[in-house]
């Protein structure tokens, strides 16, 4: 296997990184929040065990959320009762996004987007995307990466 380069471009005026390649794990689920939310939990947690500790350091907490915000200790706990099916079958849309670098393309994220059924849109319920830095398809880190992907 050949080696892909790592690149990232920046916005000359504002310095901010538009676009990196990396890793993307995404799962397209045909069920609404509520009625997965331990999974969703389950998942959110493999993956903050997976990352570097503290590379999350941005989110956006809410679908209605328009910035980043830097995260702090009790951030995923709010999201994970925001998953809680109570709060997420109520909600027209229940979303949050993670970073590590708020508004700089990511090397680490997780994006969650979920609403419950809605009879105009019936395929489109629930997404999970995850990313990764490229790195993770090095040779020493593969196996392991894969095994992760197939964890979750």
């Amino acid at each position: 296997m050949s080696a892909i380069e790592s690149f990232a471009r920046k916005e000359p005026s504002s310095g901010i990184t538009y676009l990196r390649n990396g890793v993307i794990v995404a799962f397209f689920i045909a069920k609404p929040v509520h009625e997965i939310s331990d999974c969703l939990l389950e998942l959110l947690d493999k993956f903050v065990q997976g990352i570097p500790p503290a590379a999350l350091k941005w989110a956006v907490t809410s679908a209605t959320g328009e910035e980043w915000k830097e995260m702090d200790d009790r951030t995923i706990q709010r999201l994970k009762t925001s998953l809680a099916p109570a709060g997420s079958r109520k909600r027209k849309l229940t979303a949050f996004r993670l970073n590590d670098s708020g508004l700089d393309a990511p090397g680490y994220s997780f994006e969650l987007v979920g609403r419950p059924n809605d009879v105009d849109l019936p395929d489109a319920v629930t997404l999970v995307q995850m990313t990764f830095p490229l790195t993770a398809l090095q040779e020493e880190n593969i196996a392991s990466f894969v095994s992760q992907a197939r964890g979750f």
